[in-house]
């Protein structure tokens, strides 16, 4: 079969089954819908039939008695996740080992959105307390969701994996080995879902989902949330290999990785107040109205002030996410 007659057969399908996307905004919006479930675990294929399967089976047999959905976009596959899909679609409900049912939205896009419109239209559709953004590579092995509930019962938390990065100049990130981290990677993402009108959605100029998790991340943490990787969730999953990473060549990972390297430092070059390793709670003056921030009503004992006329520097962090010095003047006040 033609190239040409695979997607026009890849498109009748999607449309027979109807929940056809051209964009994330063509997604049921449940943002502001109550919940319906416990968990909505958001899943997103693209030419990966085999690890789909395993991902969807693995969530079947680890369920417990919680109630979950399956929300899943197919973003413009064109090998036999389509027919896959077709059929979940069809049954129009999943059932876990211990006969209890799955929620389950199957979203067709008619062309391969990319990766962070792909999560977006997932999110929006998403109907439970929390939402597990899982990568088609994870395979469930063991209660995971219990876990996940009761470390994001913390009002203090806003992001939780089983896997986590820093960073000490947002150039490098090397993997964690303490709960608080910059950013939780994307192979599982959970959040609360009444976060996401504060957080806001994924920059859709990630196509490729290299990045993208620690740009998301850094939403959770410039709204003041902590982000937390779960050792005892990563003991129960088992990661494996990630297709499209090994479908590319190093030239393509390279260009790919590159420029959405450039998207992240283009918003968060600024972000150093935002780090683990930088985290002062007494440093974190948010608004240009602080006493503390330039031109601010703030004064120095006088021997911490430098001659008249010098300019004098010290570091202002105005919100959460930006710190920088500003040089200035101070003036004595006479009585």
């Amino acid at each position: 079969m033609s190239s040409e007659a695979r997607s026009a057969m890849s498109k009748r399908i999607r449309y027979e089954e109807g929940n056809v996307l051209s964009s994330s905004s063509d997604a049921p919006d449940h943002t502001q819908l109550p919940d319906l479930f416990d968990f909505s675990v958001n899943l997103l294929a693209h030419n990966s039939r085999e690890d789909l399967e395993r991902c969807i089976q693995s969530i079947s047999r680890h369920a417990g008695q919680h109630r979950i959905e399956l929300v899943i976009i197919d973003n413009g596959s064109t090998d036999d996740s389509l027919p896959y899909l077709q059929n979940l679609a069809r049954r129009g409900t999943l059932f876990t080992a211990q006969g209890q049912p799955l929620g389950l939205q199957v979203l067709f896009a008619d062309h391969n959105m990319g990766f962070a419109a792909g999560r977006n239209a997932t999110m929006r559709a998403s109907r439970g307390r929390y939402v597990v953004l899982m990568d088609t590579s994870i395979e469930v092995a063991g209660p995971i969701w219990e876990p996940l509930a009761m470390t994001l019962a913390d009002p203090s938390i806003g992001v939780v994996g089983p896997y986590g990065l820093v960073t000490h100049d947002l150039r490098e990130f090397h993997e964690a080995t303490t709960p608080d981290v910059d950013a939780i990677e994307g192979y599982l993402m959970a959040f609360r879902r009444a976060l996401l009108p504060e957080v806001g959605w994924i920059d859709e100029r990630f196509r490729f989902y290299r990045l993208m998790d620690i740009h998301f991340s850094f939403f959770f943490k410039t709204s003041g949330y902590r982000a937390v990787t779960m050792p005892l969730v990563a003991e129960r999953v088992k990661k494996h290999p990630h297709r499209e990473w090994h479908s590319l060549s190093e030239d393509e990972r390279a260009a790919r990785s590159k420029k959405n390297y450039d998207i992240f430092r283009d918003r968060w070059h600024h972000g150093q107040s935002l780090l683990v390793t930088n985290f002062n709670p007494q440093h974190q003056w948010c608004g240009h109205d602080h006493p503390n921030h330039l031109e601010g009503m703030h004064s120095h004992p006088t021997h911490e002030l430098p001659p008249p006329g010098t300019l004098h520097t010290h570091m202002h962090h105005h919100w959460p996410d930006h710190s920088h010095e500003h040089p200035h003047y101070h003036h004595i006040k006479r009585s």
